[in-house]
This record gives C-alpha cells, structure tokens and sequence, in this order.
C-alpha cells in the first residue's frame, strides 16, 4: 500500500487495477491520486491529503441511495482511498473509488475500483 500520497499511472484489467508504469502494459491506463478517508457525512464523502480536499458529494440510481453509497465508508475514516484525477476520465467515464489495495505475487500494487454515482466533486487546495 502506498505510504505517501501522490499520483499514479494505472493499468486496469476488469475490477483489478495494476500500478505500473504504462510503457509496456497493455489495457487502459488511467491516473489516480490516493488519499486519506477523513470524513463521512449523511451523502458525501471528504478525503484530504497534505496539499489537497476532495469532498465527493453522491447520487442516488437505481440500485443505491446516496445515503447507502457514504455509508459505505463509515468504517473505513482513517483509511486510504484513490480516485481518479482531475486529468483522468475514470473507468470508461465513470467515476470511482478504490478502497483495497494488497501485493501480487508479481509485486505489482493491485486495487478495486468501486463506481459510485456522484452530483459534484468538489476540490480545495
């Protein structure tokens, strides 16, 4: 798991993202930045690291209330979480939210992106 907050280049294969350098992976490369969980409210969740606030304010659809999707993350405050960047289009456009991140037997840094219906994501430096 990353000890620092920064930016990343990820390789994403189904619901598993790899972090490697793109130059020779095949697949969809996106960019993430990891944060720490710091807050969940009734429907938002709010993430900060050392330069930057991200407070990610969800959506009802079909299958979740927004009220379902921040509860989500209750028991996780404290923990890290990556979303994608500003500079990033998501997974196929979509936004989301990586929570589990664990060591391949190859070494590589693997994730699981949760997609969540968002209104707005608001960023404060």
């Amino acid at each position: 798991m990353p000890s620092s907050v920064s930016d990343f280049s990820v390789l994403l294969f189904g619901s598993l993202a790899l972090f490697e350098a793109p130059a020779f992976l095949e697949g969809k490369m996106t960019t993430i930045r990891v944060f720490n969980i710091q807050e969940t409210g009734e429907d938002y969740l709010l993430l900060r690291d050392g330069a930057m606030e991200v407070r990610v304010n969800f959506d009802d659809d079909e299958s979740f209330t927004k009220e379902d999707s921040a509860a989500f993350f209750r028991g996780l405050i404290g923990k890290p979480a990556a979303i994608p960047s500003p500079d990033s289009n998501g997974i196929n456009g979509e936004f989301f939210i990586a929570v589990d991140f664990w060591r391949s037997p190859d070494n590589s840094l693997r994730v699981v992106p949760f997609p969540f219906v968002v209104s707005t994501v608001e960023v404060s430096i």
